[in-house]
């Protein structure tokens, strides 16, 4: 069986490529970023560098429609959030492949965090007290009546976007990090790669983000046993030049 997985980068759809191709399938790889490890592995018999589905869905669909006629792929694995965007065009995709995904509702329901504590509490499964809060007032009412908490939004992903009183996290609101492949676009077009290094190197800069971004100077400095200025700094131009690579191209 010929198998496409998007999202190469993740770790778990590099376990998938290895697990797939060693039970005899041919195994494609997706990804928008083109040094995503997934799609360089030696077990694929090839790979395909997409729009991103976030930022530009309908060129990301019809990037993938276009890779699985072309190669004759029959069945499309999303490694990650990808799921949704593609779940939505389930109809026009499998005219030439097939999802290993749930509809759409499905997925919606089970990323809603309010149905799916609603699910939970249906089938009589154990979990935590939950309360739902839908303004500022409910949620300091909610926060006071227990001695730990642990807010998320109901639409929310990764470790962002949380609030808590518990642990290395307590008093912090977390927020969803900024769009890397726009700095460019909210620059007037311009990349300004000398605020980017600065920004990630972090040695200067009063403020520093929100504390969960390491100060990169002086984490190449130590991981590197004590490396010259010279040897920072050109690790940090690397990282500005891939970010400067990642930016979106401005629209005609």
């Amino acid at each position: 069986m010929k198998v496409l997985i998007t999202s190469a980068r993740m770790p778990f759809a590099l376990d998938m490529i290895r697990k797939l191709s060693a039970a005899g399938h041919e195994v494609h790889a997706a990804d928008d970023l083109a040094d995503a490890a997934g799609s360089h592995s030696k077990y694929l018999s090839g790979h395909v560098v997409t729009a991103s589905p976030r930022a530009d869905t309908e060129s990301f669909i019809a990037d993938v429609e276009r890779f699985c006629a072309d190669r004759g792929i029959e069945v499309v694995v999303p490694a990650f959030e990808e799921a949704f965007y593609l779940a939505t065009q389930r109809e026009r995709l499998e005219r030439t492949a097939k999802l290993y995904l749930a509809p759409f509702a499905t997925l919606a329901r089970l990323h809603d965090k309010v149905a799916f504590q609603r699910l939970a509490e249906g089938l009589d499964l154990p979990i935590p007290p939950c309360v739902v809060a839908t303004s500022d007032d409910e949620l300091r009412e909610a926060i006071e009546r227990w001695p730990r908490y642990f807010a998320r939004a109901a639409f929310s992903r990764g470790g962002v976007a949380l609030l808590t009183n518990t642990g290395p996290l307590a008093g912090e609101l977390r927020r969803e990090p900024p769009d890397l492949t726009r700095f460019s676009e909210r620059n007037g077009g311009v990349f300004p790669s000398q605020r980017v290094y600065r920004i990630i190197d972090g040695r200067d800069v009063a403020a520093h983000g929100d504390r969960t971004m390491p100060v990169w100077g002086d984490a190449f400095k130590s991981a590197y046993g004590g490396s010259g200025e010279s040897a920072i700094q050109e690790r940090i131009d690397a990282l500005v030049k891939h970010l400067e690579s990642l930016q979106v191209k401005a629209s005609n």
